[in-house]
């Protein structure tokens, strides 16, 4: 069928499934990838579901081993997820941020 043959349900119809298309090629992409080792600040958050700014907070204590500053002067904070696991796994519910 040709586009000027077409009416514009279908022309919207199949301009949506080829956005779909697209969205499905792309997170078929991203299950096909390891799983990340280390998190940035917002995808630690999001993996514990808390606020980055809670993140910021339980990152001050000295007890928060997982997390380590990549690179040289400043650096960027990188949080290592087997790490993050077991220090999550050591918490016995008596943690205050």
């Amino acid at each position: 069928m040709t586009v000027q043959n077409m009416t514009n349900n279908e022309i919207t119809l199949e301009s949506r499934f080829n956005q779909l298309i697209g969205v499905l090629e792309r997170q078929y992409a991203q299950a096909q990838q390891p799983p990340k080792k280390l998190f940035t600040r917002k995808e630690a958050a999001l993996y514990m579901q808390i606020s980055e700014k809670t993140l910021d907070r339980i990152m001050k204590n000295k007890s928060f081993y997982p997390a380590a500053r990549i690179g040289f002067g400043t650096g960027c904070i990188r949080i290592n997820r087997d790490k993050l696991d077991k220090w999550i796994d050591e918490q016995d519910g008596s943690y205050k941020v």
